[in-house]
């Protein structure tokens, strides 16, 4: 059997270009940098502030403003890319029941038949957004303003009963 047979099945890793020279200096720089803007993000996640984070890796304050804005963009598009995903995968597993729902229904006109289709389509265009938008308000109690309080993490221990 030939590589070619024998690997058509699997899925393969892309390998990582061997970089020389300036590219690979440049590339250890982004990943350093990579790694800074995560360190910052992670402080300020955990209430640091900026002057902090700033005294703390050795960088201007503004520096370290702009690494966890970096930061956070990055964890916004990756979150994207696997919302993204999530929705093609769900997808790929819609069409084809809708497909048998809609063959079934046709052929025997049964009602859970046409239920189910509804259901699979109402699915799929809230999947793919052809829905119209929808607003959506938040309030609290009786239509009243959400009420909310600020605890520590011990008053929040303590409140929740642990």
């Amino acid at each position: 059997m030939s590589k070619a047979k024998a690997s058509a099945g699997r899925k393969t890793r892309a390998r990582k270009p061997i970089l020389k020279g300036a590219a690979a200096k440049s590339a250890q720089k982004s990943e350093g940098l990579l790694t800074h803007y995560a360190e910052a993000w992670k402080m300020r996640v955990n209430g640091a502030t900026f002057r902090e984070i700033g005294e703390a890796m050795g960088i201007p304050l503004t520096t370290a403003h702009d690494w966890c804005r970096k930061a956070r963009e990055a964890n916004q598009q990756e979150a994207a890319e696997i919302r993204k995903d999530a929705r093609e995968q769900a997808l790929e597993r819609l069409q084809p029941a809708a497909a048998r729902a809609a063959r079934l229904y046709e052929e025997t006109g049964r009602a859970d038949h046409a239920r189910a289709l509804a259901a699979l389509e109402k699915r799929i265009a809230e999947l793919v957004g052809s829905d119209a938008p929808k607003q959506v308000q938040v309030s609290g109690h009786d239509g009243g303003p959400l009420r909310y309080a600020v605890m520590t993490d011990e008053e929040l221990r303590k409140e929740a009963g642990e």
